[in-house]
């Protein structure tokens, strides 16, 4: 009796061992997926969202300044395509789109709006004086 005893204790020993093995390589499997969703989440989300805040967000600022100056009158059309940054030419490139085309009739079209503008702004002053 005490040898069947001894004898199942043994075995349920070796099966307890083969099953605290298989837990561990389940733990460490569970460990390397929570690196890897990190570092998945670093690289696909959150250092494309830093590199853009880095390097594109200026060169937008850079462009909406120069569009805002155009829509006020404080520069030329033909001024603002020469001042297209470099990322936003070649994108404009990539899309299709002839710079030198829309720089030409920026500059044929100029002439009448800043005339326009000249207007506008001779109105301004006008009503500032006014008041």
């Amino acid at each position: 009796m005490e040898d069947d005893l001894k004898k199942i204790l043994d075995e349920q020993g070796k099966l307890l061992r083969e099953i605290r093995g298989h837990t561990k390589a389940l733990h460490r499997a569970m460990i390397w997926g929570r690196v890897w969703s990190l570092v998945s989440l670093f690289a696909f989300f959150i250092l494309p969202l830093v590199l853009v805040y880095y390097y594109v967000y200026p060169a937008f600022q850079n462009y909406l300044a120069s569009f805002k100056a155009v829509t006020s009158g404080q520069m030329r059309p033909d001024q603002f395509m020469s001042n297209i940054p470099p990322m936003f030419q070649s994108m404009m490139k990539l899309q299709g789109i002839d710079l030198e085309a829309l720089q030409k009739q920026a500059r044929q079209n100029s002439g009448a709006q800043n005339l326009g503008g000249q207007a506008q702004q001779r109105m301004n002053a006008g009503s500032k004086s006014r008041q």
